[in-house]
């Protein structure tokens, strides 16, 4: 999901638990509404492609994110 009002890109518990990927630090994370929440840290490796997919568009970036629980299974991941 793309959200241009996000400031740090935001990835679901359940990938990181999924992937078994180290999280470190941590970052207040505020919705439009209801409390913030503190939220761990993780670094996860996203690649760019072509919409259909057939070609990578660069190497694998390291990208700062925030891991917290989705209400919605429809997305993993928030963009900003």
């Amino acid at each position: 999901m793309k959200d241009s009002g996000a400031q740090i890109p935001l990835v679901s518990r359940d990938v990181v638990e999924k992937h078994h990927i180290k999280t470190f630090g941590g970052v207040s994370i505020q919705g439009v509404v209801g409390e913030a929440v503190r939220a761990p840290l993780d670094t996860l490796g996203i690649q760019v492609a072509t919409e259909d997919g057939s070609q990578n568009l660069n190497p694998k970036l390291p990208i700062v994110c925030g891991v917290v629980d989705f209400n919605s299974r429809d997305y993993d991941v928030i963009l900003p």
